[in-house]
């Protein structure tokens, strides 16, 4: 699981924090502190209630990320490679190629192109020209 701080930049937005559906096992972070700490969700329920929740910043895995496109016709046509001497994740979509460190970061990128026609890049979220 990412919980990078290049991971955490790409889940910070709304189109990303509003399909939040508060589970078991999601993984965020307390984003007014800007502390490095990550919660993990047990069943002791939850360290905060739902009205404090925009506080915190959802980190979807990669199993929520594909549910989130589940509803999406899309052909992947490669989902992995390896690029000199060193691990990335591509996803090839359409022709188009979604790049991250880690399978997250990858399918991030696939879903907000996807919903919202938004590239990352590397700082923040752009419409796409």
């Amino acid at each position: 699981m990412d919980v990078s701080e290049t991971y955490q930049k790409m889940c910070d937005y709304q189109e990303i924090q509003r399909k939040w559906k508060m589970e078991e096992g999601d993984y965020f972070f307390k984003k007014s502190t800007g502390e490095t700490r990550f919660y993990f969700c047990d069943h002791e329920g939850w360290p905060f209630a739902e009205s404090q929740r925009r506080f915190y910043v959802w980190l979807p895995r990669q199993d929520q990320l594909q549910e989130m496109l589940s509803n999406v016709e899309y052909k992947i046509e490669l989902l992995h490679c390896f690029y000199m001497d060193c691990w990335q994740w591509l996803i090839c979509v359409s022709k188009k190629e979604f790049k991250g460190d880690s399978a997250e970061q990858a399918w991030v990128q696939v879903y907000m192109w996807h919903k919202y026609y938004k590239t990352w890049n590397g700082q923040k979220w752009e419409d796409e020209k």
